[in-house]
């Protein structure tokens, strides 16, 4: 078994398998496993809870989901206390299966104003599109956005999805550093800088509020899929990290060889420690 990294500066870990409910039971609030107390609590609609062995669609036989709806009502969850300063250096794991795309795609990380200058959204955001490009956005005003291929998850598709962002000064001033955007262990998107710093997104799970009008994707809000496994850190994960946090988290949600959704059918990738 691949170990779980130690990653410096834990902002929230969000695990469906650290929730003790009945099937299909709503989720009052998800608890953060972090360490960090930064709980989860609904802010829209009614999470559910996926057992296994329920009549619902848990992750898997032996493993546990969170189910968020578009209907009968957006689910979501928020809650009063961020990220930290998660602006100038950040590193976001995302473990999901994308049910349906059609509605407003689905979303991770995201801020809870969705607060927007004449430049673009304040905030990181982190999301799948309904195209199916996987996406970052990291906000004003000098935005950057990561975007793979549109495409490259379907309905139906489980992923891992990874970002990281050092904290380096750029030019102009209060930007950062290089970033990445990882999915199934490939890299898709890279920055040699990034936008803003200094930003202290708050916690909210289900909702991306972006500008359409500037290119973005517009809000993304209410998903229909199943999250499984969500973790923040405030530093930059090294190379070596998020290779072993990516490996630690297929063999739990995924064991066994898998397709990733990116790469030629007739490949599977396999846990570093094979």
């Amino acid at each position: 078994m691949a170990d779980k990294p130690i990653i410096a500066l834990p902002r929230g870990e969000y695990d469906a398998r650290s929730l003790v409910l009945a099937d299909q039971e709503q989720l009052n609030g998800w608890p953060d496993v972090s360490g960090s107390n930064n709980d989860l609590s609904p802010t829209g609609g009614a999470p559910i809870y996926q057992a296994v062995g329920g009549v619902g669609t848990p992750w898997s036989d032996t493993l546990p989901a969170v189910r968020m709806d578009q209907t009968p009502a957006n689910d979501q969850f928020g809650g009063n206390a961020n990220l930290g300063q998660v602006g100038n250096a950040f590193t976001l794991f995302a473990v999901a299966e994308a049910t349906d795309l059609v509605g407003s795609g689905m979303a991770f990380w995201g801020s809870l104003d969705g607060t927007v200058i004449p430049t673009g959204p304040l905030g990181i955001y982190l999301f799948i599109k309904q195209d199916g490009a996987v996406g970052l956005v990291i906000g004003a005003p000098f935005v950057t956005l990561l975007q793979s291929a549109a495409g490259l998850v379907s309905e139906g598709d489980r992923v891992i999805i990874t970002a990281r962002r050092f904290d380096t000064p750029q030019n102009p001033p209060n930007t950062s550093g290089p970033c990445i955007l990882r999915v199934n262990g490939v890299e898709v998107s890279s920055s040699s800088a990034s936008g803003w710093n200094n930003l202290t997104p708050s916690r909210r799970v289900g909702v991306c509020n972006l500008q359409s009008t500037l290119g973005f994707p517009g809000l993304i809000e209410g998903d229909d899929g199943l999250y499984a496994h969500l973790i923040a850190y405030g530093s930059a994960a090294s190379d070596e990290e998020i290779l072993q946090m990516e490996a630690f988290l297929n063999e739990v949600w995924f064991p066994g060889p898998w397709v990733p959704s990116n790469e030629p059918a007739g490949s599977v990738w396999t846990p570093s420690n094979g």
